[in-house]
């Protein structure tokens, strides 16, 4: 695994020995970062990685230009070696917690992102839960977005209170959801 685009292009990266952790395909992190609306909104952008895992998502957003990313884990191991590994520490913040801990830390913190990254592992089905969290307590900026990694099996909602789907696409089986606020470009 390795960052494939901006400042740290080709860095390679310390990946799992066991399968804990998924890490992602680059077929994938192509996609997302090709997006040409990521590509507009990636400079200077506040990035939140929810379930960083390598962290490779949030380390490949500030190689593209983000400004400061902090990466959330339950076992952030993996992510603090290859944050170090990068030479991003001074724009980084690791927060060892499960992600509703470290949405109420945020909440608390008063922090709000520009880019979110959902990728837990394939178990997971609260996304919902997860989305309403991050509505309710306002940690999406008004031209902000969210991409979520998940199974095509788990159906994601069109819309919340807030968010809606700017794009999904499937890729085998997994799938690409990216969520905007609701009239925001």
């Amino acid at each position: 695994m390795q960052i494939i685009g901006g400042t740290l292009k080709k860095r390679r990266l310390l990946t799992p020995k066991d399968t804990r952790i998924r890490p992602i395909s680059s077929k994938l992190q192509a996609a997302i970062f090709d997006f040409s609306f990521m590509q507009v909104h990636i400079h200077n952008a506040q990035v939140l990685d929810l379930f960083s895992g390598t962290g490779v998502l949030g380390l490949e957003a500030l190689s593209r230009g983000a400004a400061y990313t902090i990466f959330v884990d339950s076992d952030a191991l993996l992510t603090k070696h290859n944050i170090q590994k990068c030479g991003c520490a001074i724009k980084t913040q690791v927060i060892e917690k499960n992600w509703e801990e470290a949405i109420q830390l945020l909440y608390k913190q008063k922090k709000v992102f520009s880019l979110i990254f959902i990728d837990p592992p394939y178990d997971f089905e609260n996304y919902a839960q997860i989305i309403e969290a991050i509505e309710e307590k306002e940690l999406l900026e008004t031209h902000g977005f969210i991409c979520i990694k998940h199974w095509t099996k788990n159906m994601m909602k069109d819309e919340y209170q807030t968010v809606s789907i700017k794009r999904h696409k499937k890729y085998g089986s997994t799938a690409l959801t990216f969520y905007t606020k609701k009239g925001s470009v």
